[in-house]
């Protein structure tokens, strides 16, 4: 993966990160809200209309996200795992696309 393709990774996976954050932020001033007694149907009404885009918000994220873990976890099985110890040690550029490799589908797989 070069520089540029790391870079455009990175701002795609902080693009993704943003748009989870702020559906997690609705959810909780949705949550506070409701908390509070008294609430009127028109507040419950104002709350569900809050509510309903963060469902389809995060399945766009996950969309977007799943088939490039999954080509990450293709790439990674390809490599295979690391040699054990005992084992004959891989050559460094092998190791170093296996370190790029995880790295990338752990900024992904990230909570």
């Amino acid at each position: 993966m070069g520089l540029a393709a790391a870079a455009a990774q990175t701002q795609t996976n902080d693009t993704e990160s943003a748009r989870l954050d702020q559906a997690a932020a609705t959810l909780k001033q949705i949550y506070m809200t409701l908390q509070q007694p008294g609430l009127s149907a028109a507040d419950l009404d104002k709350l569900k209309e809050q509510a309903q885009p963060v469902g389809g918000e995060v399945q766009t994220v996950l969309d977007d996200l799943t088939p490039r873990l999954a080509a990450l976890k293709t790439q990674l099985d390809q490599l295979g795992p690391a040699p054990g110890p005992k084992a004959s040690p891989e050559s460094a550029q092998v190791a170093t696309e296996r370190e790029k490799r995880q790295k990338a589908y752990n900024d992904v797989d990230a909570p």
